[in-house]
C-alpha cells in the first residue's frame, strides 16, 4: 500500500490559522455593521427630567412633560454627541419652559420648534444661535406667535427674538411692538439696518449687540422715547446714548455734550473707532460699553464720570492707557479682560476691590501698583499678563484669589502682606520666571495647585500659621531647593498637606 505524503495535507497550525483569521474577519465585518448601526441610531439622553433624543441628521428632539432645569446628560449612543453636531431642535408638547442657555451651545441650529405648551422663553436662549432661519410655534400656543421668522408674544407687542441667520440686510419693526427684549437681534449679521416704529417705549440691554454690519437705526419723529441721530440711538432727550450702529466707518465721534449715561453695549463691536471725544457731563458707562472696539486708541474720561461698569473695555486689543474715574471704588469683573495693548493703569486711591477677571490677559502690563485701600483681589483678576514683572500688594489685603496671578510668566517675586489669610486655587499657578516666596504668619491656607508648575521657584519661606497646603499646591516646582518653615516639627505635624507636594515636604527645614 502505498503511504500517504503527510506534508501535502494542511497542518493543524494552518488551519487554525486560517480559522482565526475568518474569526476576525467576522468580527470586523460584525463590528463596522455594528458601529454603523449605533451611528444611525443616534444619541439619547436626558434633560433635567425630560428625554432628548439625536438622530443622524443633527435633529434632536427633546420630550416632556417635566423640567429642562438640569444637566444634559448622554444615556446611550457612540461615544458623546457634538453639540456643533444638531441643525434642528424640536421640543415637544408638555414642556412649558425652555430655560436660559438650552441651546447656546448649538451654534449651528438653522429651525427650532416651539410646541403649544411652552409659556415661557427665558433670556440667553434662542437668541444665542447665530444660523437660525426658521422659528416654528404650533398654532395652538397662546402666549407667543412667529411672523417672518420673528419671534414674540402673542399680541405681537413684545419682540421676542429675531432669526439671526436671515439674509434680509434691513427690518421693519412692526407698529404694533412695544418692547424689545434682552438680545433680541444678537448674532444677525446680515442686518444693515433697522427701522424702528413709533409706538416702542421699553427697549432692553443688548438688544442689538453682536450686529457687525449694522450702519443704521431709524427712529419715526412720532416717537415719544427714542430718537435716531445720525443713525445711532438716543433717547428723545439725547442725554443716554442706546447704541452707536457699530458698522459706521468713521474712526473718530463726539458725543453730543447733552449724554450723561453711555448704556450697555453701546458702543460694542464698533471696530472702526479710534478716538471717541466725551463730553464734559458724562456720568456712567454701562456694561460692556465699548465692548470689542478694537481699535480704540486711548480714553480720556471727563472728572464728571462716577461710575464704569463690569467689561466696559473688555477687548479693546489696541487701547494703551485709561485713568478711571477718582470715585471709582470698585475695579469691576472684567472691565479690560483681553486689553493686550495696556501698558500703564493709574488705579484711584479709595479702590476697596478688585473683581475677577479685571486686568486677565493683559499682556502688555507689566508693572501695578494696588492702592492702600483694596483689601480683595478676585478670581483670576491678573492671570495671563504674561508681562507682569512686578505687582506691589497692599498691607491691608485680606485675600488673593483664584487663578489671579496665573500665567503671569514674567513675574519674578511678590511681597505678600502680613494681612493675607488665604492663597486661592491656583493663584501663582504657571508663574515661570517666579523664583522665590515668602508667605507671612497670617497666611493659613494655601490653595490646589497655587504654585502649580512654577519651574524656577527654588526659595519657599512659610510663616508659623500655616495649616493646609492643597493638592499639587508646589507641585512641577523642579528647582525647589530651600524651603523654612517658621514653626516646629510638632506644629509641621499638624499641617494638613495634600497629595502631590514632594518638593516642598522633600526640601522642608525648620527655623
Amino acid at each position: 500500500m502505498e503511504k500517504i505524503n503527510k506534508s501535502k495535507r494542511p497542518g493543524k497550525g494552518l488551519l487554525i490559522t486560517l480559522i482565526v483569521i475568518l474569526g476576525i474577519l467576522v468580527l470586523v465585518v460584525c463590528g463596522m455593521f455594528v458601529l454603523q448601526y449605533l451611528k444611525k441610531s443616534g444619541y439619547k439622553g436626558t434633560v433635567g427630567q425630560c428625554i432628548w433624543t439625536l438622530d443622524e441628521s443633527g435633529k434632536a428632539v427633546i420630550a416632556g412633560p417635566g423640567s429642562l432645569d438640569g444637566a444634559i446628560t448622554v444615556t446611550s449612543g457612540l461615544g458623546k454627541p457634538d453639540f456643533a453636531d444638531v441643525k434642528e431642535i424640536v421640543i415637544q408638547e408638555g414642556i412649558n419652559v425652555i430655560p436660559g442657555s438650552l441651546m447656546s451651545k448649538c451654534k449651528n441650529v438653522t429651525k427650532v420648534t416651539i410646541p403649544a405648551s411652552v409659556n415661557a422663553i427665558e433670556a440667553y436662549n434662542i437668541t444665542e444661535l447665530p444660523n437660525l432661519t426658521e422659528i416654528a410655534v404650533a398654532e395652538g400656543n397662546t402666549v407667543y406667535t412667529v411672523s417672518d421668522g420673528v419671534l414674540y408674544n402673542k399680541d405681537m407687542t413684545e419682540l421676542v427674538a429675531y432669526a439671526s441667520g436671515k439674509t434680509d440686510t434691513e427690518f421693519t419693526v412692526p407698529d404694533s411692538v412695544v418692547r424689545i427684549n434682552i438680545n433680541a437681534f444678537r448674532y444677525s449679521s446680515h442686518l444693515e439696518k433697522i427701522n424702528l416704529n413709533a409706538s416702542l417705549t421699553d427697549l432692553e440691554d443688548f438688544a442689538f449687540i453682536d450686529c457687525p454690519n449694522l450702519c443704521e437705526i431709524n427712529v419715526p419723529d412720532e416717537n415719544e422715547i427714542f430718537k435716531s441721530v445720525e443713525g445711532n440711538l438716543f433717547n428723545l432727550a439725547e442725554n443716554r446714548l442706546f447704541r452707536y450702529a457699530p458698522a459706521k466707518t468713521e474712526s473718530d465721534y463726539h458725543l453730543p455734550d447733552t449724554v450723561k449715561r453711555i448704556e450697555a453695549g453701546a458702543f460694542e463691536g464698533a471696530v472702526n473707532l479710534v478716538n471717541v471725544s466725551f463730553p464734559d457731563g458724562l456720568m456712567r458707562i454701562g456694561v460692556a460699553g465699548f465692548y470689542g472696539c478694537t481699535n480704540l486708541s486711548s480714553v480720556s474720561l471727563p472728572e464728571s464720570v462716577t461710575y464704569v461698569c463690569e467689561s466696559a473695555f473688555a477687548k479693546c486689543t489696541n487701547l494703551t492707557s485709561i485713568s478711571l474715574p477718582a470715585e471709582q471704588t470698585i475695579i469691576p469683573k472684567d472691565i479690560f479682560w483681553g486689553c493686550s495693548s495696556l501698558a500703564n493703569i493709574n488705579l484711584p486711591e479709595g479702590i476697596t476691590s478688585i473683581e475677577s477677571g479685571a486686568f486677565s490677559c493683559c499682556t502688555s502690563l507689566v508693572s501695578v501698583r494696588i492702592p492702600g485701600t483694596v483689601t480683595y483681589i478676585g478670581d483670576n483678576a491678573f492671570g495671563g499678563c504674561s508681562s507682569l514683572q512686578m505687582v506691589e500688594l497692599p498691607s491691608g489685603i485680606l485675600s488673593i484669589g483664584n487663578y489671579s496671578f496665573s500665567k503671569c510668566v514674567a513675574l519674578q517675586s511678590i511681597e505678600v502682606p502680613s494681612s493675607v489669610a488665604s492663597l486661592g486655587y491656583a493663584s501663582f499657578s504657571g508663574c515661570l520666571s517666579l523664583t522665590s516666596i515668602t508667605l507671612p504668619d497670617s497666611v493659613t491656607d494655601i490653595g490646589d495647585f497655587a504654585f502649580y508648575n512654577c519651574p524656577s521657584l527654588n526659595s519657599v519661606s512659610l510663616g508659623s500659621g500655616i495649616a493646609k497646603v492643597g493638592q499639587a499646591a508646589f507641585y512641577g516646582c523642579d528647582a525647589l531647593a530651600n524651603v523654612s518653615y517658621a514653626g516646629t516639627p510638632n506644629d509641621w505635624a499638624k499641617v494638613v498637606v495634600g497629595e502631590d507636594n514632594k518638593p516642598l515636604v522633600g526640601s522642608i527645614q525648620f527655623k
